[in-house]
């Protein structure tokens, strides 16, 4: 928690109240975010990483769980990206426009949460919690160096920076999970490669789109144009790009759907 709070804290104490509220208001639409996404599943992968228990088999559920969680948080990340200026607009009004920009480079974390949030769950399921201990501690001292580094450069700056980190850890999480669980960093980035590069592309669209074709319209009727099409584009990068992880998916989902559909017909 002290992690999470340090960039306020810094904010706090260096520049003015002002400064908080556009942080805090741009990170809040990301924080809402992690809650509706990840969070429900974060709070189920320890017990079920437990249950698991072989170390090996535990790296294997990190894959699928990761792979799965990849598939819904990158467009959903990167799609909020692209709309955070209008989605600001709209849910707080035009005076805190500039909490769109910190939105949007804060939600840039989304190609490294899949990897991030689920780590620590698999580690100390395994027992590993000493490389759990370290990553916190890391992550404490790098986010106040991080935070007092770039303050001076504003609130914009220092979302860019916690975004940057989120992506500068991702080889020091790929070694604990080697080192805890024997697992390859290959086999971590496999599953959420392509979906995290199709949300990409997605993102690009929508951008280009808002700003080349989108231009004259209001917030509200531009919001309810990029968000279908971001679901298409997103779908269509998919079945171009990623075809075996669509198989995947439909492998490790098709379970689940028919059990519900056998509970619904019931």
């Amino acid at each position: 928690q002290i992690t999470r709070r340090v960039p306020d804290l810094v904010i706090g104490v260096f520049l003015d109240p002002a400064a908080v509220g556009i942080y805090r208001i741009g990170a809040r639409a990301i924080i809402t975010l992690n809650q509706a996404v990840i969070r429900p599943l974060n709070a189920s992968t320890l017990s079920a990483f437990s249950r698991v228990r072989e170390t090996g088999s535990v790296a294997q559920a990190y894959c699928r769980i990761t792979r799965t969680c990849a598939f819904l948080t990158a467009p959903v990340y990167l799609g909020a990206a692209a709309v955070s200026q209008d989605f600001i607009v709209v849910c707080f009004g035009q005076k805190w426009a500039q909490s769109g920009t910190v939105m949007m480079m804060m939600a840039l974390i989304g190609g490294a949460a899949s990897l991030n949030n689920f780590a620590q769950a698999a580690l100390i399921a395994v027992g590993r919690t000493r490389l759990v201990f370290y990553q916190a501690v890391s992550g404490l001292l790098s986010s106040i160096v991080l935070a007092l580094c770039l303050v001076p450069f504003g609130v914009v700056a220092v979302a860019v920076g916690f975004t940057v980190q989120a992506y500068v850890v991702n080889p020091f999480i790929l070694w604990l999970l080697k080192r805890g669980l024997g697992l390859s960093p290959r086999d971590a980035l496999r599953g959420v490669i392509a979906p995290t590069a199709a949300a990409a592309l997605m993102m690009v669209v929508l951008m280009l789109l808002k700003h080349e074709v989108l231009v004259g319209i209001g917030p509200v009727t531009r919001l309810a144009i990029m968000m279908p099409a971001g679901v298409v584009l997103y779908a269509l990068f998919l079945l171009i790009f990623g075809r075996r992880y669509l198989r995947q998916m439909r492998d490790e989902l098709m379970p689940f759907v028919q059990k519900l559909t056998k509970r619904f017909s019931r």
